[in-house]
């Protein structure tokens, strides 16, 4: 029943037929004038991909963002000298990604770019790159070498977060100027020389003492909606406006989620009395068992993970600025009428949830007899699903002061009464 989100505190994370230049049938592509840009490619595709300098005799200028994100057969990338542009999120999340050559007329290379690309060694960028986005190499964690040939100034500190830097080798070639270092605050082994000539000795460029204000190994990775933050579990998390500083999985924890921590430390679990599969929300955790995975999970992770408190579930769900967040959850209780996850509308609109469908009170027509995936319904505006229905989840709140009862918000599948779905809603089990 929980939704787990954290902030973190540990300084690495961890996010997991050839084709041929000819086989143009391959690409999806947007003409505008005498001009291409790639707009996709098959995600089944596998190998190497030599990107054409040009589709029907007109010059490929662009890779449009997310064109090749999720490819996890691609292996080598090689785009060519016409293109000047690569899209945000463009490569995001190719994992089985290991080196890409940058064409000499790059000029920008967009946010998330090349983002949780685990499998991706190697990047070579031409003289002509002059903007490169936030995050653009961000989770790629195998990243050992990059090699600039010119004036490459680094959009933010971000770049490449979520790498331990310890093994990744920055070459500058000779006659580069205005590079600029990240603001990391380690170490980080500067070459200088020619690719594959590093010299004998590598001077390790020690961080100032101002740097410590910019990027931290153990400050939180970067994600955004479109480009969650993905663990080892494969759970999925993002940024909640009303609450700066932390990420929220976007879905309550899943069966093969809690099914990890309970083989790994020999907890028993007992399953419900109805079919669940590994992609629905654990069910009948109670409030010590949720604790106990987020301790787990904060190991295995090295990130601190933790329930949300009270006022923050009212934070993601919408409602958090018209209550006091210092009040207790009991004395918030109905203090705001007619507002649900989803609107003021009564009933629920088709697709807001997994509710009640088979009593003769049900208030929904889904397919879903007791639980259902995580996902299938409409997320909220940051991207947060199930924040109402499918099953309830756990607040690391009292309801009262001096109380042993911890707060539970949402509503579950078997709810059809307007209070329990309420945003301001709390049921309250003892801890």
């Amino acid at each position: 029943m929980t939704r787990i989100w954290f902030h973190v505190v540990a300084f690495l994370a961890l996010w997991g037929g050839e084709v041929i230049a000819e086989d143009f049938v391959n690409f999806t592509i947007r003409v505008e004038g005498a001009n291409t840009t790639i707009t996709g490619y098959p995600k089944s595709a596998t190998g190497s991909v030599v990107i054409p300098a040009a589709i029907d005799g007109k010059p490929v200028i662009g890779i449009e963002a997310g064109a090749f994100s999720e490819r996890i057969g691609l292996t080598n990338v090689t785009i060519p000298n016409s293109v000047t542009s690569i899209g945000n999120g463009a490569f995001a999340r190719c994992t089985g990604l290991t080196s890409v050559e940058i064409g000499n007329s790059v000029t920008s290379i967009g946010e998330g770019a090349f983002a949780q690309c685990t499998g991706l060694t190697s990047v070579k960028m031409r003289k002509s790159v002059t903007s490169i986005g936030g995050g653009a190499f961000a989770g790629c964690t195998g990243l050992a070498s990059v090699y600039f040939e010119g004036n490459a100034p680094l959009a933010g500190a971000d770049t490449f977060s979520d790498i331990d830097s310890k093994n990744l080798k920055l070459y500058i070639y000779k006659g580069t100027t205005g590079f600029r270092l990240p603001p990391w605050d380690i170490y980080l082994k500067i070459l200088i020389g020619q690719p594959n000539t590093a010299p004998k000795t590598a001077p390790v460029v020690q961080p100032k003492e101002e740097r410590k204000a910019g990027f931290n190994p153990a400050a939180l990775p970067r994600a955004t909606k479109a480009f969650p933050y993905i663990n080892t579990l494969k759970m999925e998390f993002v940024p909640v406006a009303a609450t700066p500083g932390v990420f929220w999985s976007r879905w309550e924890t899943r069966v093969r989620d809690y099914a990890a921590f309970c083989l790994e430390t020999k907890r028993d679990h007992k399953k419900p009395d109805f079919e669940q599969g590994d992609d629905h929300p654990v069910v009948d955790v109670s409030f010590n068992d949720a604790q106990a995975f987020c301790v787990w999970l904060s190991k295995k992770e090295g990130r601190a993970y933790r329930l949300p408190t009270d006022h923050e579930w009212s934070c993601a769900v919408g409602i958090g600025a018209q209550e006091d967040a210092a009040a207790s959850p009991k004395a918030k209780d109905e203090a705001i009428k007619g507002v649900y996850p989803w609107g003021t509308a009564w009933p629920p609109p088709e697709g807001s949830g997994n509710f009640d469908s088979e009593s003769k009170n049900k208030i929904s027509n889904d397919s879903y007899d007791n639980t259902s995936p995580v996902g299938k319904f409409s997320p909220t505006a940051d991207g947060l699903y199930d924040l109402s229905g499918n099953v309830w989840e756990w607040c690391d709140s009292l309801y009262k002061p001096d109380d042993t009862h911890r707060v539970l918000r949402g509503g579950s599948w078997n709810n059809n009464y307007p209070t329990s779905l309420l945003s301001l809603w709390r049921d309250r089990l003892p801890s």
